[in-house]
């Protein structure tokens, strides 16, 4: 994933990163020594991408569009909550993904080649990145670009709607609990708050 970031990644503001094809990402945040907000300081992640020259047969199938932004949803690993497309006349397609984590849109210009898309995602489980990479290998768009965004950075150190848990297995199954891993001490799970999710 990395590789496809710093593919389309040259610009980058305190809080929009705009990336550009075979570009290389410029680190100008200085909330940390790395240049990168805390994770999770943050409510959101949005990108913008701009999908230019894209396949001339991949606007204008209701079926494709509709298909191809819920698979970017579940390639993301997102929970897909509703699904709802329009054709316009003479052509166009604008429709919605709305997923637990937020939403994945688009609105499409088949007479340009062109596609404008949103990606939405709440919290630090997804990675919005996964569906924007899998977006524009299957419309074939040859001239990307991805404009990032945080959303709902409200200067908090730790967000009070996200609460940290343990699960055992032995509620599910019934043995008794495993013992924790040194990777589940790092990557502890974070349940979101219903807005969320």
């Amino acid at each position: 994933m990395d590789n496809f970031r710093n593919k389309f990644c040259s610009f980058n503001t305190k809080f929009l990163k705009i990336h550009l094809k075979g570009g290389k990402r410029k680190k100008l945040n200085k909330k940390t020594e790395s240049g990168k907000e805390p994770p999770g300081s943050w409510l959101g992640t949005h990108l913008l991408l701009e999908l230019k020259d894209c396949g001339p047969k991949t606007l204008t199938n209701l079926e494709f569009v509709s298909e191809t932004l819920k698979n970017a949803a579940i390639e993301a690993k997102a929970t897909v909550v509703e699904v709802a497309f329009h054709e316009f006349s003479p052509f166009g397609i604008s429709g919605m993904v709305v997923i637990a984590e937020s939403h994945l849109a688009i609105h499409t210009w088949p007479e340009y080649d062109y596609a404008a898309v949103d990606v939405f995602t709440c919290g630090t489980l997804i990675d919005p990145m996964v569906a924007a990479e899998y977006l524009i290998e299957k419309f074939q768009s040859k001239n990307p670009q991805i404009f990032e965004m945080k959303r709902g950075v409200l200067g908090l150190e730790k967000m009070p709607h996200k609460i940290e848990v343990e699960i055992k297995s032995s509620a599910k199954s019934g043995h008794a609990p495993e013992e924790k891993s040194e990777e589940d001490e790092q990557f502890p799970l974070v349940l979101l708050g219903a807005a969320c999710m």
